[in-house]
């Protein structure tokens, strides 16, 4: 009776045992599966970052005497910083050697338009893969910002990206890169209107959105940067 009871025990210990592996495996892959990334939080900035020219001097091979061809100088150079906080996720490599990464991709237009661009300028291009740091930096062309008068608005938005980019040279009058993306493409986030004026920068306060909380991670600590102004929004 006790060999008996003895084998009930040990089936229903093996039982539960297999019973809690399938339940951690079944959500192991359910995990794995879940590969579409969360909608980004961003903050925008109107930034200075002055360009320095060296005066430029040329000598006189018979006496010797110096000339200051060009005095040299700083000039203001300002530029709209997108600065998304990174979510969490961590990078595989296939048998092939290719990587799974997260990425990111910047919509922007004028605010009394429709068609929207984005940065980078086409899939082709690339898109931004994310720093190894709690943020990710990328920078408006400067030529857009040269079109926006002063009181100007701009809409902007963020898309995040999981997957494998691929790139191939490509031979034409130049040498070139062309990007190809395969993985899943997040959600756009909230826009957020920006208004660019020589004396402030303001924006609209965009809704809040829903997020994942378990993608995010921390909120990126920073001193303040001299010659901006910073925009922040808080989509929790």
């Amino acid at each position: 009776m006790r060999q008996v009871f003895s084998a009930f025990l040990f089936a229903l210990l093996v039982g539960t045992l297999v019973f809690a592996g399938l339940g951690c495996m079944g959500e192991v892959q359910a995990q794995s599966a879940s590969k579409k990334p969360a909608i980004p939080e961003f903050t925008v900035k109107y930034v200075n970052h002055p360009i320095h020219y060296p005066p430029v001097a040329t000598t006189n091979p018979y006496t010797g005497e110096t000339t200051i061809t060009n005095p040299g100088g700083t000039y203001d150079h300002w530029v709209i910083e997108v600065t998304v906080k990174n979510q969490k996720f961590t990078s595989t490599k296939d048998s092939s050697g290719n990587w799974t990464q997260l990425f990111y991709t910047v919509g922007y237009k004028g605010r009394f338009e429709d068609e929207w661009q984005t940065q980078p300028g086409s899939p082709s291009s690339g898109y931004t893969p994310a720093s190894k740091s709690d943020i990710t930096v990328i920078e408006l062309p400067s030529w857009f910002l040269s079109q926006v008068p002063n009181g100007g608005m701009i809409d902007i938005k963020v898309q995040a990206l999981i997957g494998t980019q691929y790139s191939q040279g490509i031979n034409m009058p130049w040498t070139t890169n062309w990007h190809t993306f395969q993985g899943e493409m997040g959600d756009w986030s909230n826009i957020q209107t920006l208004t660019i004026n020589h004396d402030t920068i303001t924006s609209t306060q965009p809704p809040s959105t829903s997020h994942d909380p378990s993608l995010q991670t921390p909120e990126a600590t920073s001193g303040e940067t001299n010659n901006q102004l910073e925009i922040q929004f808080d989509l929790d």
